[in-house]
């Protein structure tokens, strides 16, 4: 940690943001995160948006952390993302947030039924004799972790256990929707909502729908802008399985997203130079 410094995956930026320079906030999953493809859309995005508006800076910053859901993101902006003071912050949620609905009995207010169950703790705070194991074992931790690689997919299948559980965890993602606008607005930053793409077997959920048209619902009645992903990346072989882009999608994601930036970025433009003038 470095107290002049913030940093975002393998990027470091100065806590405090020089003259000249725009900064774009990424929050979001895994599909924000973009990792083990050779390249992120983030990384696309900022080269083509530092190209567009020279010799302006522009940095985008990817907070997308895998696993991560509106709770988390919540959470990250609020108490440190912040810190970097960003212009447009752009925030991506869907399938984590859905299968809150399919752990435990009833969905808890921080989706706790969730994260507090084994598979998401790291080993140090997981229970039962077998995890005990892990505290003390590097091989146990290693074909433990590998088990759970394995079976990360059937928590993401979109079946939860009740229509009243999933009707919930809707309620709270649009609570944790506004609750990241409150906090974007209380800053003066621009929040930009998209939609989660993802291949045709997810596409034809209800639940995968239903959380992404809520994601156009609170745009539109918040009037914050939407980049509808999941209507423009539809490709079959834009994945590299249901829900993460490989590298031919990647470059599709990014210029998916790129005009909505520049709209916001040449705003952000004029604004500073309307009040510059005298």
């Amino acid at each position: 940690v470095r107290p002049d410094r913030l940093r975002f995956k393998d990027k470091w930026v100065p806590r405090r943001k020089p003259a000249g320079e725009r900064r774009v906030l990424f929050l979001g999953g895994s599909t924000t995160e973009n990792a083990d493809v050779g390249v992120r859309f983030t990384d696309l995005l900022e080269q083509r948006l530092t190209s567009r508006f020279r010799p302006t800076t522009v940095h985008c910053l990817n907070a997308g952390t895998a696993g991560y859901s509106t709770a988390h993101s919540l959470v990250n902006f609020a108490l440190r993302a912040i810190e970097a003071d960003p212009d447009v912050v752009v925030l991506m949620h869907n399938v984590n947030d859905a299968s809150v609905a399919e752990f435990g009995s009833e969905v808890a207010p921080d989706y706790g039924n969730k994260y507090k169950e084994n598979f998401y703790l790291g080993y140090r705070h997981r229970t039962g004799l077998f995890n005990e194991l892990l505290k003390v074992s590097r091989l146990a931790r290693h074909l433990a972790f590998r088990l759970d690689a394995v079976h990360y997919p059937a928590y993401q299948s979109l079946q939860p256990s009740t229509t009243a559980e999933s009707a919930e965890a809707l309620r709270l993602f649009d609570r944790n929707l506004r609750s990241l606008h409150g906090v974007a607005a209380a800053h003066h930053v621009v929040l930009v909502l998209m939609t989660e793409p993802a291949r045709r077997r997810s596409r034809a959920s209800a639940v995968y729908n239903a959380f992404n048209d809520r994601i156009r619902a609170v745009s539109s009645e918040l009037s914050t802008p939407l980049i509808d992903l999941a209507r423009s990346i539809t490709a079959e072989d834009d994945f590299y399985d249901e829900i993460h882009y490989n590298q031919k999608g990647t470059h599709a994601v990014a210029a998916a997203i790129y005009p909505a930036l520049e709209r916001e970025l040449v705003a952000l433009q004029r604004k500073g130079a309307g009040e510059a003038a005298p």
